[in-house]
């Protein structure tokens, strides 16, 4: 059609088309470059400042990774300015949803308190209030702290306010004979491994659970159901297409996203599509899509250390989107635990493919497998931790989770069957180096410090103002 009208592309139009047409030259080669160039500079101005060249040649070397974490920054900035928007398409289903598609909305938690329970359910009712298309379901998907014996001290008491604000619930809501609330609540099983009493596999035990159980499946944990069990049957259908929509306890979803969601995986663009063989991939589409996750606007002002850290909170009403380098550039996103998933897909790309008690962050391996698109312009509140240890006992779990799954890296990998072959593409494999990478960063730049002062203490300057340029690098770029 240009060459018949005759049209000419802008420079930045080809700029935008040769990025599109080569992510990966553009992506890792510039990463490359960008991180050789800065630590040049940086060996250049030291050079300058008169350091001596072997502790310049050690401290070149622990500056690697963090310089590497300010490239990727830069990089990102840089693509994100420049790349387009890619918003999937989406079916309108603003005045219902067609009843091929019965979602389910479903917050995984724990039962730990009265307090705890009282605070779910609440939550549930808001899912509900905000999004009340009579094909959802809503549903809590609950187990036991970790004890040391099956049953614990409490536990029928708090399972019972559970249990009673279901049912209070769905006398509440109940419209033309459904009861739209669920509780499916999981028995504690030994885990030798742990040597504790626990729920099976945790938050991943939750999902893969429920989705046998909403398969039809009657051997699972789940040993406690409130709610009305006939409507399930449409999630059995061959006819239909289910869906689920995971959230976090703390989660908000907004008035009419639950909508959007099921709209942009209902699309046929977007329906994922599975190949053949007893491993499962998705090779077109996604089963996955993950929603754009900002801060509450009320958890903002909470604490001094929210204020700081929690970056644009609230709606941003001048943006409809936001650009994101893996979506972007690759057509392929990143799970973060929070989103809406083809049940048949999901289950079938992930059945087996993990060993047990071995992966405590699941959500980004769980991505790599069953594939993800980020849905920019539909967006989800969380929250943010409003203290210091708060903030580092969640860092310490994710950073655990992600060398935990370091393994997938190799060429063969662990699963419930044993080793087999890694299908992982590369983008996944680097989407967890570049976690592992992040990771080193902090205890790098602190070996940095050390090294610089005690060998080197003239310079001190010269290492303390590098050590800070990457620690507000991101604060910069923004």
């Amino acid at each position: 059609i240009e060459t018949a009208v005759n049209y000419r592309p802008t420079v930045g139009e080809r700029l935008k088309r040769m990025v599109g047409r080569r992510p990966n030259l553009v992506y890792f080669g510039g990463l490359f470059i960008v991180s050789a160039s800065l630590i040049a500079a940086f060996i250049a101005v030291s050079f300058a400042c008169g350091v001596a060249l072997s502790p310049l040649l050690i401290f070149s070397l622990l500056a690697i990774v963090p310089v590497s974490d300010v490239a990727v920054q830069l990089l990102n900035t840089i693509i994100t300015r420049i790349a387009t928007v890619r918003l999937l398409p989406k079916l309108d289903y603003s005045e219902g949803i067609d009843p091929k598609y019965p979602t389910f909305i479903v917050v995984p938690s724990m039962l730990t308190s009265h307090r705890e329970a009282n605070a779910l359910l609440a939550r549930l009712e808001n899912h509900y209030l905000a999004n009340t298309d009579s094909i959802f379901s809503y549903g809590l998907l609950t187990d036991f702290a970790d004890a040391d014996a099956k049953n614990a001290a409490g536990d029928d008491e708090i399972l019972h306010t559970a249990v009673a604000g279901i049912q209070s619930l769905n006398k509440k809501y109940q419209r033309q004979g459904k009861a739209p609330f669920y509780l499916f609540h999981r028995e504690r099983r030994w885990n030798a491994a742990q040597g504790k009493w626990m729920g099976w596999e945790r938050k991943r035990g939750k999902l893969m659970e429920f989705g046998q159980l909403l398969r039809g499946s009657t051997d699972t944990s789940y040993d406690v159901i409130e709610g009305d069990v006939t409507s399930l049957d449409s999630f059995r259908s061959t006819t239909n297409r289910p869906f689920v929509i995971t959230l976090d306890a703390d989660t908000v979803l907004p008035r009419g996203a639950a909508q959007k969601l099921v709209g942009t995986l209902a699309h046929p663009l977007n329906r994922p599509v599975l190949s053949k063989g007893s491993h499962a991939k998705v090779v077109r589409g996604y089963s996955i899509l993950q929603p754009r996750v900002s801060i509450h606007l009320n958890e903002s002002h909470k604490t001094r250390y929210l204020q700081v850290h929690a970056v644009n909170p609230g709606i941003d009403p001048y943006a409809s989107a936001a650009s994101d380098v893996y979506q972007d550039l690759f057509r392929d996103g990143s799970f973060t635990g929070k989103g809406i998933y083809d049940l048949h897909a999901f289950d079938r790309t992930l059945e087996e493919a993990f060993p047990e008690n071995q992966i405590l962050s699941h959500d980004l391996i769980e991505g790599c497998h069953a594939r993800v698109a980020l849905v920019s312009d539909i967006e989800v509140f969380d929250g943010y931790p409003g203290r210091y240890d708060v903030d580092a006992r969640r860092m310490h779990r994710w950073v655990r989770g992600d060398w935990q799954i370091s393994p997938w890296l190799l060429a063969r990998v662990p699963s419930a069957c044993g080793a087999r072959k890694n299908s992982l593409s590369a983008l996944s494999r680097w989407k967890i180096i570049d976690n592992l990478r992040r990771s080193l960063v902090p205890v790098l730049v602190l070996l940095m410090l050390v090294f610089g002062w005690v060998f080197q203490p003239s310079a001190a300057w010269l290492w303390s103002g590098f050590a800070a340029t990457i620690v507000f690098a991101p604060a910069i770029l923004q």
